[in-house]
């Protein structure tokens, strides 16, 4: 690396500073720029001083051979870079001369005379180019206007050249961006913070070794950044909690039937529009103690594409719905959307326990309620377990009796089946009879499940007849139902 003053510009600040420089070519960016030259000849080469920045002229630079020969009186003459009027024959063979002799060279669409002048300015003020660095990244900051993550990072990356950025949430886990394993490269970090001091984020930029900017420079960079990241978060919650509130209050709207401009609001506020639809109602599991607001972790997860609803609080759970495609079965559609559901669920449980429910199909919203019924009855089948997803469809009787308290039922039902646990050393009995309760008494489904022999289900049928009870018996069955559910759960 070339000696250089602390507070020279280097080759580097002119690339990211000076509009109009061009691409890139060649190497060590970290060099000094302390003059400009404009050179229309060879031979003004040769009287350059060290570290100065070359920019030849569109005649000089009309014949490829005269280029190459200025770039390597640049490297003899140690020149900080070569400014060049571009050309598709510059950019093929100068530029890979440029390469080899590691001369910074950069092709440039601009007048050559303009591009000195911007040069001179830069080398003559570097606080004010520095200055018109961060001026220029808050201008295409509020130039975004709704900034979105990715656009902020573009700006980032236009700042900040030949370094690595990428953020993170909270939990370290990178959202944008990717990590450079590379024990030399530096790291300068800056907390995201939302309008309650909540972290966001973090902005991180990895510098190569060498790297001629400050760290002080980039965290002023990274600080117009981290306004903007702030700014999309705090609209992005202000928005999900606006619609939030108001799509629940349609629904209540539409469902009492005093909804006039329902469906210009339900388009305002993301609703797809036709049908038919699928419903899911999210809920949380009766052993959830969530420390965080529910509908914030539902939402982060829900998916936002146009044939979803948006979610919105209905009572005591939360509702969406999905617009089923006009080319696919039902049954392909429920099965997908019950994954995405299963999905949301499973995210979502890790910090906030919760389940769900989905409706069959309905035609339009004319038939909400319905679903909306079907949805949250099956929500409160599945709320016994987190994660879990119930289709209304395939309820059975098997899980409407899951849904009943144990607790408050075990004693009742060990005393149901007072004579059979006695006598059932091992339990077997009891999974038996639980096993063909579920599979409507056929011996061969039993023992299928159970993974045993057709005869050994006979054999322990007879048995548990023989202690008095019989599942065959209508007067018994229910009973015996209730009991085995709540003393063998998941069978």
């Amino acid at each position: 690396m070339r000696e250089r003053p602390s507070k020279d510009l280097t080759v580097s600040d002119l690339l990211r500073d000076v509009m109009g420089l061009g691409q890139a070519f060649g190497g060590d960016f970290t060099g000094a720029a302390r003059s400009v030259q404009i050179v229309d000849s060879l031979d003004a080469i040769s009287v350059a001083h060290p570290h100065t920045v070359l920019v030849l002229t569109e005649s000089l630079a009309s014949s490829g051979w005269r280029v190459e020969m200025a770039l390597r009186s640049a490297w003899e003459r140690a020149a900080a870079c070569v400014v060049v009027p571009h050309s598709p024959v510059h950019e093929a063979s100068v530029g890979a001369l440029a390469d080899r002799l590691g001369v910074p060279m950069f092709l440039s669409h601009e007048n050559p005379f303009q591009v000195a002048v911007r040069v001179a300015a830069a080398i003559a003020q570097p606080e004010a180019t520095r200055a018109a660095l961060l001026a220029r990244v808050a201008h295409e900051l509020a130039a975004l206007r709704d900034p979105m993550p990715r656009q902020i990072m573009a700006v980032l990356e236009r700042a900040l050249p030949q370094k690595n950025i990428y953020f993170t949430g909270p939990d370290d886990g990178v959202l944008l961006g990717h990590i450079v394993t590379d024990h030399r490269m530096e790291s300068t970090q800056l907390l995201v913070t939302d309008e309650h001091r909540l972290t966001i984020g973090t902005l991180v930029v990895q510098t190569p070794p060498d790297s001629p900017d400050s760290t002080g420079k980039i965290e002023e960079v990274l600080e117009l950044a981290a306004a903007a990241y702030s700014l999309w978060a705090a609209r992005t919650r202000s928005h999900d909690e606006r619609a939030g509130v108001r799509s629940s209050l349609l629904l209540e709207q539409l469902l009492s039937g005093d909804s006039e401009d329902y469906q210009l609001l339900s388009t305002a506020l993301g609703w797809p529009a036709g049908g038919p639809f699928l419903m899911a109602a999210l809920g949380l599991t009766s052993a959830s103690q969530a420390t965080v607001d529910p509908a914030m972790v539902f939402r982060s997860f829900w998916p936002r594409r146009p044939d979803f609803s948006p979610l919105m609080r209905y009572k005591d759970v939360w509702i969406g719905w999905y617009r089923l495609k006009g080319n696919a079965p039902i049954d392909d559609d429920l099965k997908a959307f019950s994954k995405i559901v299963g999905t949301v669920v499973n995210k979502a449980a890790n910090t906030v326990p919760c389940s769900a429910g989905v409706s069959g199909c309905f035609s339009s919203m004319a038939g909400a309620s319905q679903a909306i019924l079907e949805a949250t009855t099956a929500a409160s089948v599945a709320v016994a377990v987190a994660g879990r997803v119930v289709l209304a469809g395939q309820m059975g009787p098997e899980q409407l009796l899951a849904t009943l308290p144990r607790q408050a039922m075990t004693q009742p039902a060990r005393m149901v089946l007072a004579g059979l646990l006695e006598a059932d050393v091992d339990g077997t009995l009891l999974k038996t009879l639980a096993c063909l309760l579920d599979v409507g008494l056929a011996p061969s489904l039993a023992a299928q499940q159970l993974g045993v022999h057709r005869n050994t289900i006979t054999a322990r049928l007879q048995k548990i007849k023989d202690l008095g009870y019989d599942p065959g018996d209508p007067r018994q069955r229910l009973a015996l139902h209730l009991a085995c559910t709540v003393l063998v759960p998941g069978i």
